[in-house]
């Protein structure tokens, strides 16, 4: 598992929230900000790094693994189910967004088997 974050994270540029994701809070409010992210019920992660890919394309950086302290995340998920099958469900979530153009409303309500409320 390990192995396959670290892939997506430094050779795609695509870190995920329990990755620890840290910017400045210009370069954060210039992509939108707690009141955009807010907004999406699931997938806010996912769409603040892909705008920082914008941004690293534009050549205007690039996501970086800062050695230190491990980030420490919930592993709920990681116990009630098998790794594999949460890695292959973060994949295919990724992948409905960018090319099936799911919105993050839809993809919730896949995920969790229910729509959205605003207190989800």
């Amino acid at each position: 598992m390990e192995l396959t974050v670290r892939l997506r994270s430094t050779l795609f540029q695509l870190p995920f929230g329990d990755q620890a994701v840290a910017l400045s809070r210009r370069r954060f409010e210039s992509l939108g900000g707690f009141t955009d992210l807010a907004k999406v019920p699931i997938l806010e992660d996912f769409l603040l790094v892909q705008r920082l890919r914008v941004l690293g394309a534009e050549g205007l950086g690039r996501i970086v693994e800062v050695p230190g302290d491990p980030a420490e995340c919930d592993g709920r998920r990681w116990l009630a189910k098998p790794v594999w099958r949460v890695n292959l469900t973060n994949q295919a979530v990724m992948l409905l967004h960018t090319f099936a153009g799911y919105d993050p409303h839809a993809i919730f309500n896949l995920y969790y088997g229910r729509p959205a409320t605003t207190n989800s």
